[in-house]
């Protein structure tokens, strides 16, 4: 057990102030956040919300005008769109929502006023919603289980409930950096583990979208009954601004999500298009093999220029700078230096990391999946050409060395994606 990190002082969306939110423009690449991965999807979602708000207007705004009072969690709209996708036959619910956030805002109140566990490092937006509404969120982290299976980390986080009288489980998956719950089967031990003291499982899988439909744990909705999973439209597809979230929940559960999420969040125009868009199937598949490809050039690239880049969780386009002992300001002057050659990268606030109490600065690029930036990347870095690592050959600014984590870089793995 990490113990009680203190109350994340803001929230994720705080990370944006003063961060220039322009595309590339001369001297400055971004890679503040991924803009280029849409051309990599197997289908233009952009085309078809064109497509959708192009049939709207033209049949008389049918869906501006219908308040859906008689569906008004959304699950009419999404369910067989979402049950396609993830290839589900029944035993779960679906609720929309405003977006992840909202529906992660008003998940928090699950399990009243006992504390929370959480299983990973996460943004600090949930411990932070726990903490304003006097609820404890304790860590702890199934790595400090030493080696155990699927089942052992089961009875460890069965135990730590128990210990502290929990009532609610919080994880993100994939996690910002490789975890044992990004492994299905540790999910669903945990899940079996703590079925019988009424606790739910919350999981927030934004990230998962660029993973395979078959890595999400709404496959494990028909064979639990505490599983509550919620995921949208930003990552992998561009699509934040239509402001759509979903659970996929268990089907005991979905009574409790319906308790707790207001109804009529999601408006019927993101409901068409999100029904939309899912209704695609797997268009990610091209993506995940470019960003597997891509994060091990950009490693190879940022260690050629002396950097150490840690590897990042499952399928996820990022090079990763977190503080170490010996460098706790390693975030800080690693974008600093990025900066002056040219590069913009983001300092991504992670709560919960281990050995750290509160929250903590990661230095965050996301790697170029566009071959003309990939280019200007390599050589703002000064790397172009190179096929070795030269860590003495540190660019101006940012200490060289041994990728302290020993992983590699995150190249290759199962259906292409890497693991990190």
């Amino acid at each position: 057990m990490t113990g009680l990190p203190t109350e994340p002082q803001a929230l994720a969306v705080e990370s944006y102030r003063g961060l220039s939110l322009d595309p590339d423009r001369a001297g400055m690449l971004n890679l503040a956040w991924t803009t280029d991965e849409a051309a990599f999807l197997a289908a233009d979602v952009f085309a078809l919300v064109a497509d959708e708000l192009a049939a709207e207007a033209a049949g008389g705004l049918p869906s501006v005008r219908d308040y859906r009072l008689q569906d008004p969690y959304g699950e009419q709209a999404l369910t067989a769109a979402v049950d396609a996708f993830f290839g589900l036959d029944g035993g779960h619910g679906v609720s929309a929502g405003a977006g992840v956030g909202p529906l992660l805002r008003e998940l928090v109140d699950l399990g009243g006023r006992s504390p929370i566990l959480t299983l990973s490092e996460t943004y600090p937006d949930f411990p932070a919603w726990a903490a304003r509404r006097a609820r404890a969120c304790l860590v702890w982290q199934p790595a400090d289980a030493g080696g155990e299976d699927a089942v052992g980390i089961g009875r460890h986080v069965a135990a730590a409930l128990r210990a502290h009288g929990a009532s609610l489980i919080f994880l993100e998956r994939p996690a910002l950096r490789p975890a044992p719950t990004d492994d299905l089967a540790v999910v669903e031990a945990i899940g079996r583990a703590v079925a019988g003291r009424g606790a739910h499982i919350v999981i927030d899988e934004s990230n998962a979208n660029y993973c395979p439909p078959e890595f999400s744990a709404a496959t494990l909705t028909s064979r639990l009954d505490n599983l509550i999973v919620v995921r949208g439209l930003s990552k992998a597809y561009g699509l934040g601004g239509v402001r759509l979230g979903y659970c996929v929940s268990s089907a005991p559960a979905t009574e409790q999500v319906c308790r707790w999420v207001a109804p009529l969040q999601a408006s019927s125009l993101a409901l068409r298009i999100g029904r939309g868009v899912l209704a695609m199937g797997d268009i990610a598949q091209p993506l995940r093999a470019r960003v597997s490809a891509q994060v091990g050039a950009a490693t190879r690239v940022a260690r050629q220029a002396g950097l150490a880049p840690a590897p990042a969780g499952r399928g996820l386009p990022y090079l990763l700078f977190p503080p170490d002992d010996d460098r706790p300001d390693r975030a800080e002057t690693t974008l600093r230096a990025l900066a002056e050659h040219g590069v913009q990268g983001k300092a991504h606030v992670s709560w919960g990391a281990r050995g750290h109490a509160g929250t903590v600065r990661i230095g965050r690029i996301s790697v170029p999946l566009d071959a003309d930036r990939a280019a200007q990347f390599a050589r703002r870095l000064g790397a172009v050409g190179s096929d070795t690592v030269d860590q003495a050959d540190g660019i101006d600014g940012i200490d060289g060395g041994e990728n302290a984590e020993g992983e590699d870089s995150g190249e290759g793995g199962e259906n292409g994606e890497g693991e990190g």
